[in-house]
């Protein structure tokens, strides 16, 4: 795969996180794990071929069922900018 479309699995991943409610707020590559993948098979056959990524460190993250709709869709909006910026898309 290339660079590229590793960085668009990564975005893909902050919007399907936003569509379960949620956001990070603080969007940073360093809180973007890369391990073995896929998730689906024994930790023994994971390989780096089929990358699985995580976002972590949701210090600063917002509920949707908490906040209400106007603070997630700031934070939504924020989270996304910044994920664009850090992954260079």
């Amino acid at each position: 795969r290339s660079y590229m479309t590793l960085r668009e699995e990564c975005f893909s991943l902050v919007k399907r996180l936003h569509k379960a409610g949620f956001t990070n707020g603080s969007m940073y590559v360093r809180n973007m794990v890369v391990q073995p993948g896929p998730l689906n098979v024994p930790r023994s056959e994971r390989t780096m071929k089929q990358p699985s990524f995580r976002i972590i460190d949701f210090g600063r993250a917002v509920s949707l069922r908490r906040s209400g709709k106007d603070t997630f869709e700031e934070s939504a909006k924020y989270d996304l900018n910044k994920a664009r910026s850090e992954l260079l898309l």
